[in-house]
Order: structure tokens, then sequence, then C-alpha cells
């Protein structure tokens, strides 16, 4: 259970379960009284000092993730057209009829 446990970027004292990070983060950061954090482009839980913000983006682990899944939405064959125009031969088709047995 150790591993689920994260720590707040506001205090460190505070120990967190990894999904009520979000939550925590909304009611430490009202009490927060010290250097201005912004959270990281490719992960809004990892808040970072803006000073350290370019060390941070070098180094983030979320950053190949992020990378890895804009190459698949670029490269990834489209299926938005597969099968729409058959689809819409039979649409039209079954509307005719129906127009024509009223």
């Amino acid at each position: 259970m150790d591993d689920e446990l994260v720590t707040c970027p506001y205090n460190k004292e505070h120990r967190i379960i990894r999904y009520r990070l979000p939550y925590h983060i909304i009611k430490c950061k009202k009490q927060y009284v010290g250097k201005q954090l912004e959270p990281c482009p490719f992960n809004a839980m990892h808040l970072v000092d803006k000073n350290e913000m370019t060390a941070h983006i070098k180094d983030c682990p979320d950053y190949l993730i992020t990378v890895e899944n804009d190459m698949i939405k670029e490269y990834a064959p489209s299926r938005s057209g597969v099968g729409s125009e058959r689809f819409s031969r039979a649409s039209s088709t079954a509307l005719q009829k129906r127009s024509q047995q009223m």
C-alpha cells in the first residue's frame, strides 16, 4: 500500500492515496504560503516551482507517454470513413421505402 501513497507538493508531511491527490491539492493550495507552483504540461498533478519547470519538463516521466499517444493518434489509420458510405445508402433506401408506405 505504501506505493499507492504520494507526497503532497504543498506540504511534504502530507501523504495521500494517489487517487485522492487531486481533491487534496485543491484544499491544500488554499492554505499554502510559499513559492508559486505551476502544473506540469504533461501531468497536472506535477506541481513544480516556476524556476524549476524547464528542468522538470526534461525529466518528466509523463513526457514519453504524451509523445507516444500523440504519435499513435497521428499515424494510426482513420476508421471514421470505414463503412459509412454503405450505411448512408442503406439508411436512405430505408427512408424512401418508409415514405412510400405512408
